[in-house]
């Protein structure tokens, strides 16, 4: 009696009685009766026998062009039908010197080819021999074979997903067999192969081995390939995060690959999905502190998109609208990592690092304390001071990236003319004063108010306070509103201060800036100052009247 002996050693029954097989049989007929009677329960009867004409015609007694031709009619029969134990084991030890690297090219493929047939048709009865065969694929370095190699491979372990008698093996392998597959050209053939090997045997992968796949596969993203190749790469990538923990070593890598990813339209979903689930790993505050070095790393100044791609993935992770729960690093630890980016001076990088910073300002602001603050700050001014270096609306991208500047620090204005700004005032008026001639004028016009609460006779040098303003918002300024609020501002410091300092004000600010008002071409300017020198030759007591006068008639003759 024959009993056939499953995997965990246990023994199934013979059926005692063929009836039923065969009114399934007769029921079915075609292929489905066929595949029935190969079942591993059929009978001794039913399986195909190797009898010794056939081991003769294919060893090599018989003549090259016989064996061929024997081996090639073989190739269908163990396809479709279950051979008799052992058969393939004697098979295998009449052809393998056709595999020989010196074998003809021919030859070889073909054993190759029947080596596949035999997996496909014998898969479920190979037992040991699947371990001869990985040995086989493996050994065999012939590089021309490699494409045929690949298909044994993949029939071999049902593209990746049983390992089983090679387990221990197949890391290694894959890891000394992926440069050569790059090379020739199979990427997109191999990668769903080895993402199976990840998702279905990833407890039999050792961390350097993962490290290995892990930059062959970064390797592939870099490489001109075609986007199926990059995007079975990110999937590569992304059944390391889910299905085995990311080795430690391969963390800067993976950052750089999908830091660089980023900056491509098609991927850049994918990238920001993948970088994701990283960072809501163990790994997570890991990521973050590598982000921050590379952004420090001044070597890495000259590659923009690197730069671009770590502000955005921190920014995003920390306070975007997806933001990793996990994370809890506080935004004073990273904002000095934005301002090192910012020395690259890329249009690029500033619009991401600006954009960042306003999304935390938006979202954040009235929570943010004053040494956040102060970082926030230094970032603006420098970004302001790039902007300042890039030639005016010579690109898109320089356009975009100013307006963003722009609207971050008007949003913090309007943090501050809402009683929520937590940070130096004193601080936040120095930068819109010292690129007050590129800011609107709402801006221009806070800052003068702001400043304009220092002038008083209890404040020291407030007369030169005055005359500061006067100098750079009413003599150096073009622009017709700002110039105006700048004449109500001094209007108002003489009716509440010339009964006291009438001499002082009258020969540091309204002589000095007014003397030639006659000659301004800005009508409303010259209205609004001839509205001051009147008010002021009113009431004024002093010998000075004259020279107001003077100037009085000299806008008459004007007009």
């Amino acid at each position: 009696m024959s009993l056939d002996v499953s995997k965990n050693g246990s023994m199934a029954k013979q059926p005692k009685d063929g009836g039923f097989r065969q009114k399934i049989f007769h029921l079915f007929k075609g292929s489905k009766a066929a595949n029935i009677a190969s079942t591993p329960g059929q009978s001794k009867s039913e399986d195909f026998i190797i009898t010794e004409e056939i081991l003769r015609n294919v060893s090599s007694e018989s003549h090259l062009s016989q064996r061929i031709k024997a081996i090639k009619d073989l190739c269908d029969v163990v396809t479709t039908t279950r051979l008799e134990d052992h058969a393939v084991e004697s098979l295998w030890v009449k052809i393998a010197d056709l595999l020989e690297p010196q074998a003809p090219a021919e030859c070889r493929q073909l054993v190759l080819a029947f080596m596949k047939a035999t997996i496909n048709g014998q898969f479920k009865h190979l037992n040991m021999m699947r371990a001869h065969f990985f040995t086989v694929i493996a050994n065999h370095s012939v590089f021309e074979d490699l494409p045929m190699r690949l298909q044994v491979f993949k029939a071999l372990s049902d593209s990746g997903k049983n390992l089983l008698y090679f387990e221990e093996d197949a890391g290694p392998f894959l890891l000394v067999w992926m440069p050569d597959i790059i090379s020739y050209g199979r990427t997109s053939e191999f990668l769903p192969v080895l993402i199976n090997v990840i998702k279905y045997n990833s407890c039999y992968l050792d961390d350097d081995i993962v490290e290995g796949l892990v930059k062959h596969t970064c390797l592939v993203c870099r490489l001109p390939q075609t986007e199926v190749d990059i995007d079975q790469a990110l999937s590569v990538l992304d059944a390391v995060v889910c299905y085995r923990n990311l080795p430690t070593e391969s963390l800067q890598r993976f950052i750089i690959t999908l830091c660089r990813l980023l900056s491509v339209k098609k991927y850049c979903e994918a990238s920001w999905e993948l970088m994701r689930k990283m960072l809501g790993t163990h790994l997570g505050h890991g990521g973050i502190y590598k982000m921050c070095c590379i952004l420090e790393d001044r070597q890495n100044l000259h590659d923009p998109m690197l730069l671009k791609g770590a502000v955005f993935f921190i920014g995003m992770a920390l306070w975007g609208a997806r933001r990793v729960s996990s994370l809890k690093h506080n935004p004073t630890s990273i904002l000095p990592s934005f301002k090192q980016a910012l020395y690259c001076k890329n249009a690029s990088v500033d619009y991401e690092v600006g954009l960042t910073i306003h999304r935390l300002v938006k979202k954040y602001g009235r929570h943010l304390q004053l040494v956040t603050w102060d970082s926030i700050l230094e970032i603006i001014a420098q970004l302001f001071e790039n902007m300042q270096t890039q030639t005016q609306g010579n690109s898109h991208q320089e356009g975009t990236s100013q307006n963003t500047v722009q609207e971050l620090l008007t949003s913090v204005e309007e943090l501050y003319e809402k009683s929520m700004f937590n940070g130096s005032s004193t601080d936040l008026f120095d930068v819109i004063e010292r690129f007050s001639h590129i800011r609107p004028e709402s801006s221009v016009l806070l800052l003068v108010g702001y400043r304009a609460q220092a002038i008083h006779p209890t404040r020291e040098e407030w007369i030169h306070n005055m005359k500061h303003l006067m100098e750079k918002y009413f003599k150096n300024e073009k622009r017709t509103v700002i110039r105006e609020r700048i004449l109500k501002v001094l209007s108002y410091v003489l009716s509440s201060t010339s009964h006291l300092y009438e001499e002082e004000l009258i020969e540091a600010l309204v002589l000095p800036y007014l003397r030639h008002i006659y000659e301004d071409s800005d009508t409303k300017v010259r209205n609004a100052a001839v509205e001051l020198l009147v008010d002021v030759a009113m009431d004024c007591q002093i010998p000075q009247c004259i020279d107001i006068l003077v100037i009085l008639e000299k806008v008459k003759c004007r007009r």
